[in-house]
């Protein structure tokens, strides 16, 4: 399984969270994953959430940027209908768990 981990820093917990990902690193197969985590220096620690990404679903759902070679992630860290990366949004702790699935359908 490989994991590609983006992280931001900051001390707003209700901050849109944005990252970029250049296209030539990430590859269509579920044995790939993206995590994206924010690191509150107010709090010392991640956020209690992060968002776990299968690299297909990652692919079909980020914007493209520069013609394709960086996709884009901005999601809130509010749950709402118009974020369509809430059901990757879980709980920090379920991380070795959403791995594990992943690897199943690998």
């Amino acid at each position: 399984m490989f994991l590609q981990i983006k992280s931001r820093f900051g001390d707003d917990p209700k901050s849109i969270y944005t990252a970029t990902v250049k296209a030539s690193t990430v590859f269509e197969h579920y044995s790939m994953a993206l995590v994206f985590c924010f690191f509150d220096t107010s709090e010392g620690d991640l956020w209690d959430y992060l968002w776990f990404v299968p690299a297909p679903d990652f692919i079909k759902l980020a914007n493209r940027l520069e013609g394709g070679k960086r996709f884009g992630f901005v999601a809130g860290r509010g749950k709402k209908d118009s974020n369509k990366w809430d059901e990757y949004l879980i709980d920090k702790k379920e991380l070795s768990n959403a791995i594990l699935k992943q690897m199943q359908r690998i």
